[in-house]
């Protein structure tokens, strides 16, 4: 049932018909709620934070994010002080897509990435 306002992803692909090669023929192959496919197709998240910008209360509401939203997209954190990098890629930590970008609003300073 499509509610207004109901947005959907579709999914499919065009090839020549078969019963006449002018044509094209679209087959579908998919049809997601947009509204869920965050969580279905994001598999990583990259985080970037500088590390003046971490403190005990933010490390205190990140682990706590964390043991409240398992999910399937892992996390790829990527520290910068001064001009260098430190990219670290934990294999535990996976969250829900969209209750990281939740999280992420109460920190501005916090920047990222869905892939």
């Amino acid at each position: 049932l499509m509610l207004p306002d109901t947005f959907i992803f579709v999914q499919g692909t065009i090839k020549p018909s078969y019963r006449d090669k002018n044509k094209m023929e679209l087959n579908l192959t998919s049809i997601s709620l947009l509204d869920n496919l965050m969580d279905e197709k994001t598999n990583e998240i990259f985080m970037q934070i500088y590390l003046k910008d971490i403190n005990d209360k933010f490390i205190n509401d990140f682990k706590t994010f964390v043991k409240d939203n398992p999910g399937n997209a892992r996390l790829r954190f990527f520290f910068t002080h001064d001009k260098k990098h430190i990219e670290m890629k934990p294999k535990k930590i996976k969250v829900k897509p969209k209750a990281f970008i939740e999280f992420v609003k109460g920190y501005p300073e916090i920047k990222y990435k869905l892939k």
